[in-house]
């Protein structure tokens, strides 16, 4: 009887070794695949970040495209109107030095 209750202990135990492994085996599978699904959830929230800033980005590009081609036709203006009032004051200074130079003459 000690034999055999000695050899059942034996078979009890290696089985219960067995099922440990298992159980082991079984725990690092699951970690391993939520550890995949959680770097992929991941990846996946990164690219609708990286998106969403991109587009952003690209809005505020094209704002500041316009703003500055507002601000372009807003200093051609003054341009344009800096050259007149140059000319006007050339023509005027011109004419003073006319009369002032008919003054002195009649003088």
């Amino acid at each position: 009887h000690a034999f055999t209750r000695g050899y059942l202990a034996r078979k009890k135990y290696r089985k219960m070794l067995e099922e440990h492994k298992a159980v082991i085996l079984q725990k690092y599978a699951r970690a391993w695949l939520a550890r995949r699904r959680f770097q992929s959830i991941r990846r996946f929230v990164i690219h609708i970040q990286l998106s969403y800033r991109v587009q952003r980005l690209q809005k505020k590009v094209e704002d500041q495209n316009k703003e500055n081609h507002g601000l372009l036709e807003r200093l051609a203006s003054l341009a344009s109107t800096h050259a007149s009032d140059m000319d006007k004051l050339h023509k005027l200074e011109a004419e003073i030095e006319k009369v002032s130079t008919q003054r002195r003459t009649q003088e």
